[in-house]
């Protein structure tokens, strides 16, 4: 018996209804022997050896079929599944990107930015008699431009929802703006400035541990420099957007979870570690997994317990690849089959007109 068989074998065992469905033709099928034993003692002259044995053949046939449509229809809803979560949050990321761009050139920005070396060097200039008329005037108008900025970035999170932090650099990796005031880091050490300095794309992307969002493990962020005007080229500072990813992805799970056979949706990166998961007690984030792209299924072990799994690259959108994430979608085998198997019946009038019509059998 080949692989693929000994995995057909080893899933057939779950199908609960396929199996007590064979169960019952294998009880029917004991039938034959008294039939043959009767047209033995009689003299009807009819041998039903052979009507049996056909009879026989055909369960087998019809339980293979039950057994290949059910496996089909389970492995064809894992992989749309899995194709669907990465696909619409890459398309929804990509939706996204325009923003930082956008953002990056606004005026309130660039406005800020070219004004504060001259407030802060007054401040310091001036900083040990406070009550120097320049140090209040210049401790007043940082407040007011600082309050101004937290202001606009507050407009922008609240008509696209999708972030839940701006920070604003200089050149030199200090934060002069940002939402959460309870994040008291006031410089970075993050390699995004530098990367964000060098490339000539219109954004970066990173999804990782930032040390200027500390609360969050790991996080998405925009980042992309700030020239002083649109024709120029030279970089006043540094924009990051804070994306909401968990909310993203909660949003995703929740419209593809069917939660009658445990199955658990995740996001992996391209190393295969488990990145969001629908299921975060069930199959936690940061786990190592198996990644299974070329067949159509594979049988995975993880915890102690068996899976059907797939895994899918995403499509892409308007050529936009994110970074590399997969879908991965794994169901315990103990109830992979379970809601599949509600529509596989065989009426008892159609298993009655098989025992009454040996002509069905003679003819195969």
């Amino acid at each position: 018996m080949d692989s693929k068989s000994n995995k057909f074998q080893e899933l057939f065992k779950y199908m609960q209804n396929v199996t007590e469905f064979k169960t019952e033709l294998n009880d029917i099928s004991k039938t034959w022997d008294q039939l043959i034993l009767l047209s033995q003692l009689g003299s009807t002259g009819i041998d039903m050896s052979q009507t049996k044995t056909n009879f026989n053949n055909l369960t087998n046939e019809l339980i293979a079929h039950l057994a290949d449509a059910t496996l089909h229809k389970v492995i064809n809803e894992m992989k749309s599944k899995a194709q669907v979560a990465v696909d619409i949050v890459i398309r929804n990321l990509f939706e996204r990107t325009a923003d930082i761009g956008f953002l990056a050139t606004d005026d309130d920005i660039r406005g800020f930015l070219l004004k504060l070396p001259t407030t802060i060097e007054k401040i310091e200039t001036h900083k040990d008699d406070e009550d120097d008329t320049e140090f209040r005037i210049a401790k007043k108008t940082y407040k007011e431009d600082l309050l101004s900025i937290k202001n606009r970035f507050q407009e922008y999170v609240a008509k696209y929802s999708v972030y839940y932090d701006i920070v604003l650099f200089d050149t030199k990796g200090n934060i002069v703006a940002k939402l959460d005031d309870t994040n008291t880091l006031t410089q970075t050490n993050d390699t995004i400035i530098n990367i964000a300095l060098n490339t000539n794309e219109e954004y970066v992307e990173t999804f990782k541990y930032h040390d200027f969002l500390p609360k969050h493990q790991k996080s998405l962020v925009y980042t992309y420099k700030v020239n002083k005007t649109n024709d120029s080229d030279e970089i006043i500072g540094f924009l990051s957007l804070c994306f909401k990813f968990e909310n993203e992805m909660e949003g995703v799970f929740s419209r593809l979870v069917a939660k009658e056979n445990k199955e658990t949706i995740l996001l992996l990166d391209n190393e295969g570690i488990s990145i969001a998961s629908s299921d975060p007690y069930h199959i936690p984030i940061g786990v190592k997994l198996q990644i299974e792209l070329e067949q159509p299924f594979a049988i995975s072990s993880f915890a102690g317990r068996d899976y059907l799994i797939k895994t899918c690259k995403t499509n892409g959108y308007e050529g936009f690849f994110g970074l590399g994430w997969l879908g991965h979608i794994m169901i315990p085998l103990s109830s992979a089959f379970h809601e599949n198997e509600k529509n596989i019946e065989i009426e008892a009038n159609i298993l009655q007109s098989i025992m009454k019509n040996e002509d069905i059998f003679k003819k195969l």
